[in-house]
């Protein structure tokens, strides 16, 4: 899974960022809406993680499921 190889890519102290993130949202989503966006042209939304992007998918109403796609710098993450 590409998601999985970004995130052992990152240096230590960003992955330890990133995985936080991501484990915030999930237990709260409503406390980092200010970081989500939906990505343009896709059924994709990122979440902002200093300069890196978590880009996942969800699925139902809720954020029951979150599928994550890729984890990268901003100027990457989208390629």
């Amino acid at each position: 899974m590409k998601a999985a190889r970004d995130l052992r890519r990152l240096a230590p102290a960003e992955r330890v960022r990133a995985i936080g993130k991501i484990g915030e949202y999930a237990a709260g989503p409503a406390s980092l809406r200010n970081q989500i966006t939906r990505v343009a042209g896709s059924g994709f939304v990122r979440l902002r993680v200093g300069r890196y992007r978590v880009l996942f998918r969800r699925e139902g109403g809720a954020v029951a499921i979150m599928a994550i796609l890729r984890i990268g710098h901003g100027r990457e993450a989208y390629g």
